[in-house]
């Protein structure tokens, strides 16, 4: 399933976007000159690639769009925007 996930993420990202894996489980992806708008719609275009390598299979994402914040802030507001998703989804 992780390497599903990681080959729609890869897939969907362009050539100089910076895509991480974080942690067990996760990844951070780093979008320059992107909206969140736009952001959500890749998220939405990763969603679909891995449904067409595992239906069925899903993904969360938390969006965070830089300001003045550090790297440590940044990831921490998307971490935290993940959780959100996350407690929201039905088990």
């Amino acid at each position: 399933m992780l390497l599903d996930v990681a080959t729609a993420v890869i897939s969907t990202m362009r050539s100089y976007d910076v895509t991480v894996r974080w942690g067990g489980d996760e990844f951070v992806c780093a979008l320059s000159e992107t909206t969140l708008e736009v952001a959500t719609r890749r998220v939405a275009e990763i969603q679909d690639a891995l449904d067409a390598r595992r239906p069925g299979a899903s993904i969360s994402a938390g969006l965070a769009e830089l300001a003045d914040d550090t790297l440590a802030s940044l990831i921490a507001r998307a971490d935290a925007a993940l959780y959100d998703v996350k407690s929201e989804r039905p088990t």
